[in-house]
């Protein structure tokens, strides 16, 4: 085993360090350098750039090995760095964008939604380490996290994961089957995710811890909650066009609940339930 980890190790053999960095490259923008990146072999795709991905590996390897150091190196990047916005020479040039002429719109993952969800809501646990966070089956058939119990608001990567019981929320923001080998996540878009978003438990429990955050940092002041809304989910404060929108829906969420006691915190619940549905929240640009 020692002589197998110094060969996978060896800086002669660099198979390893461009595996490890077309990785992570593909985490960024979907795709790998290499597009096989479970094949490197001689029956493998040929890389894109191929001497970025030699540079890369080098960097890699003269850095210890450091991951910190190869995120930071890729995400302090031009490249990283650009706009979404397509350019039409460049489109009719290249559509599928092999040369990497604009950052790749990308749906963030299904870990990465259900945490961005739990630090907006002001939920998210700090824990770091420990055991996993069991996952069990409530009574509507949904893998969860039992939120009564302690570290329920932990990050995803802490959520326990049976081969017949994935947590739901993930499973269907196309987290990997842990039956078999996962080389590349799948990327769909389907009626099933904005459904969860809609009526998941998780998701309706999130909408009104959000709904307490705004109240607790805003008070009662109306334009300032749905600012200060769209700035956490989304990064940016809302437009003249939006605020009206905002509070046209809420109107019209009181005359719904108008029959209820807690009408105008049912109104804002369903409104910042919403926002995790907007794509400015899903999508990285």
């Amino acid at each position: 085993r020692l002589t197998f980890a110094k060969w996978i190790a060896d800086k002669k053999s660099p198979t390893t360090a461009r595996v490890m960095v077309n990785r992570v490259w593909m985490t960024y923008f979907g795709n790998g350098l290499n597009a096989s990146p479970e094949d490197f072999g001689v029956q493998s795709q040929t890389p894109s750039h191929p001497e970025l991905l030699d540079w890369l590996a080098a960097k890699f390897v003269e850095s210890g090995w450091s991951m910190k150091a190869l995120h930071r190196l890729i995400l302090e990047s031009a490249t990283f760095r650009q706009t979404s916005a397509p350019r039409e020479r460049a489109v009719a040039r290249d559509p599928d964008n092999h040369l990497l002429w604009r950052y790749p719109v990308r749906r963030l993952d299904a870990e990465a939604i259900r945490d961005a969800m739990l630090a907006v809501s002001g939920r998210l646990s700090s824990k770091t380490n420990g055991p996993y966070v069991p996952t069990p089956r409530n009574g509507i058939g949904e893998v969860l996290a039992d939120e009564a119990k302690p570290d329920a608001f932990a990050r995803s990567i802490f959520l326990q994961h049976r081969r017949t019981q994935v947590p739901t929320f993930l499973g269907t923001f196309d987290a990997p089957s842990v039956v078999f080998n996962c080389t590349r996540r799948a990327e769909t878009t389907m009626p099933l995710q904005s459904l969860s978003l809609l009526n998941s438990e998780f998701s309706v429990k999130r909408g009104e811890d959000l709904t307490q955050r705004l109240a607790r940092e805003c008070g009662a002041d109306e334009v300032a909650k749905i600012r200060r809304g769209l700035l956490l989910t989304t990064g940016r404060e809302p437009d003249s066009a939006e605020r009206k929108m905002a509070t046209r829906f809420l109107a019209e969420q009181r005359r719904v609940y108008a029959d209820r006691k807690d009408a105008d915190a049912r109104a804002w619940a369903d409104f910042c339930q919403s926002l995790f549905g907007l794509n400015s929240f899903l999508y990285l640009e």
